[in-house]
C-alpha cells in the first residue's frame, strides 16, 4: 500500500495526501478543559485526518501541532467531519486548514512528507523499523537545514 494517496476527484480532494501516525498536541483544550489524545493519520496541503479519544463537534476550531517534529508550526482548522464506527473506541476526524495554502500549513505538510520518505527509505534499504519520532529526530539531525525545514 502506498503512503502516498490521490483520491478521486468525486471526492473534491485534488491534492495528494500524506499518510503518517504522528502524535498530534492540540494547541488549545476543548471548552470543557478536556485533554485529548490524538493522532495524525494524513495530511495536505489543505487539510488534516486525525484519530481521536473522543468526538469533536462539526464546525468546531482547533489549534495543533506536532511536537515530535522541532519547531513544527502550529495550524488551524475547523472540523469538518467526526465519524465512529460501529463500536470503535476511537473518532476519525477531518480538518480543513485555515486559509488553504499558508506558509505554515506548507512548511508542515513537507516536514511530514520528507519524514515519511526518509522513514520509508530506512525501512527498505536498512531494514530498520523507525516510529514517526524517532525518523523526525534522525531526518531533522541529517536533512532539515537542507531543505529549510
Amino acid at each position: 500500500m502506498s503512503d502516498t494517496l490521490s483520491l478521486p476527484t468525486s471526492e473534491n480532494r485534488r491534492l495528494h495526501r500524506i499518510r503518517t501516525t504522528f502524535r498530534v498536541e492540540p494547541v488549545s483544550k476543548k471548552p470543557s478543559g478536556e485533554e485529548l489524545d490524538l493522532s495524525l493519520r494524513d495530511i495536505s496541503l489543505e487539510g488534516v485526518r486525525l484519530l481521536s479519544s473522543q468526538p469533536l463537534e462539526t464546525g468546531s476550531r482547533v489549534r495543533l501541532r506536532v511536537p515530535d517534529i522541532d519547531d513544527s508550526p502550529s495550524v488551524e482548522g475547523s472540523v469538518i467531519w467526526c465519524h465512529n464506527d460501529a463500536g470503535a473506541e476511537c473518532y476519525d476526524i477531518g480538518v480543513r486548514l485555515r486559509r488553504g495554502r499558508t506558509p505554515s500549513n506548507e512548511r508542515l505538510f513537507t516536514q511530514v512528507r520528507e519524514i515519511e520518505a526518509y522513514r520509508r527509505i530506512v525501512a527498505d534499504v536498512q531494514r530498520r523499523a523507525l516510529s514517526p519520532a524517532q525518523a523526525a529526530r534522525e531526518w531533522r539531525d541529517r536533512f532539515a537545514a537542507r531543505v529549510g525545514a
